[in-house]
């Protein structure tokens, strides 16, 4: 009776061995192992051979996990009927003893720890388990065979995921961001890089009615102080209107034709005409990638942006592209950025003209910005028309609230979070 129960345990143990291996070489990271690969592990390429047909290694794994289940279940049975005899009660005991020793020692006990040291247990099994998996390879392939005929029988097909490379890379930098692998400046400077490839233009441009311009009909020498007092290099002037932009000024060009003339007096309109760059219009549609890819075969940072009507909206730069990536970007010239400022009550009060993805980014929310890319264009899409003074609205499991507007124009809005506020 002590072999046989000392041959219960060993098989037992080997469950546990299989049920540790086939969790550890799932849930390890792909991309850890694809470095000590390249590293030149000779258990990382192993290890990934595995991996590389799972159906085959699950399929193994399973059986011969079944068979040591089984077989530990037989004995153990025997040794129950003999102890107590061929009875109800000696089925009970080996039925609820067999059910615990296996569902600790040889399922979650070994489960657990793969899963907190997948990385070493797997590249440890892997140069064990792979022998085995070529031994039982005519079985599984018969046993994988069986259930390929068993499923077209049945004419299950399973619907396939569509998820590109890029959102699964986008996926992975979440999750190791919730387990606190990824601090969150890394995962949106990661996730930044690759939102490049959808984010279109008019999510991030500066609106018409926020971008500095200036008037080519004013006196040159009023066009000259005012893009002296400017923050910006390069100012786009307009004619009769401001929506009507004739051309782009850049500061270096001014440089020039200053220390040409020596003095301001003799710098004309025609003279600033001539400086004045033609402006770059691209269509609202265009993504921030395409963009970038088109700033750099350019040689050129700033362009205008225009709806399908050919109507002015906004315009972008090359450093908000980039912010998009690392963040806000402000040097000496820059107007600090003031426009994000949290209450009392752990609400937000920020301009109407606030980015909701500089939101999101800098408080870590996630208000949907599918509709809209401002907080002020939310509350416009929210109320279907133009809200109300204190009016609020909920966008899922945030408020919005209207603080100030002048005539149609949201100045001011307020940001709850409901669930740490409201509830």
């Amino acid at each position: 009776m002590i072999i046989s129960l000392i041959v219960v345990l060993i098989l037992l143990i080997i469950s546990g061995f299989f049920s540790g291996a086939e969790t550890a070489v799932l849930t390890v990271s792909q991309a850890k192992i694809n470095k000590l690969k390249n590293d030149g592990n000779k258990k990382a390429i192993i290890l990934l051979k595995l991996r590389e047909d799972k159906e085959k290694f699950i399929g193994a794994i399973l059986l011969a996990n079944n068979f040591v289940n089984i077989g530990a279940s037989v004995i153990a049975t025997d040794i129950c009927l003999e102890t107590f005899g061929d009875n109800s009660t000696s089925l009970f005991i080996v039925t609820s003893v067999m059910t615990v020793l296996i569902l600790i020692v040889a399922d979650v006990l070994p489960k657990t720890y793969a899963v907190r040291n997948a990385e070493l247990m797997a590249l440890t099994l892997a140069p064990i388990i792979a022998p085995m998996i070529k031994v039982m390879s005519p079985i599984v392939v018969t046993v994988k065979f069986i259930v390929n005929w068993m499923l077209k029988l049945l004419n299950r097909k399973q619907a396939p995921v569509n998820m590109s490379a890029l959102e699964a890379i986008k996926s992975t930098i979440d999750l190791h961001h919730e387990e606190g692998e990824v601090v969150s400046d890394y995962k949106y400077m990661l996730s930044g890089v690759i939102d490049l490839e959808k984010i279109k233009v008019e999510k991030v441009m500066v609106h018409r009615n926020d971008f500095f311009s200036v008037n080519i009909d004013l006196q040159p020498i009023e066009i000259i102080k005012i893009l002296v007092q400017s923050p910006y290099s390069r100012v786009p002037a307009w004619k009769d209107k401001p929506e009507n932009i004739i051309g782009v000024l850049h500061m270096k060009d001014l440089n020039k034709i200053l220390l040409q003339k020596k003095s301001l007096d003799k710098i004309t309109t025609d003279d600033l005409l001539k400086l004045a760059r033609e402006p770059w219009f691209i269509p609202n549609t265009a993504t921030l990638r395409a963009q970038m890819l088109a700033f750099r075969a350019q040689h050129y940072p700033f362009a205008l942006v225009v709806n399908e009507y050919g109507e002015l909206e906004g315009l972008i730069t090359l450093e908000d592209i980039i912010e998009e990536v690392v963040g806000q970007i402000e040097d000496e010239y820059d107007i600090a950025n003031q426009d994000i400022n949290i209450a009392e009550d752990n609400s937000v009060v920020a301009a109407g003209n606030t980015s909701i993805r500089n939101i999101n980014r800098e408080l870590e929310w996630n208000i949907d910005d599918k509709n809209a890319a401002t907080l002020g264009g939310l509350l416009f899409h929210l109320a279907q028309g133009i809200p109300d003074k204190d009016e609020s609205f909920r966008i899922k499991n945030y408020v919005l609230k209207l603080v100030q507007k002048h005539k149609n124009k949201i100045l001011k809005v307020q940001v709850f979070k409901v669930d740490e506020t409201h509830e």
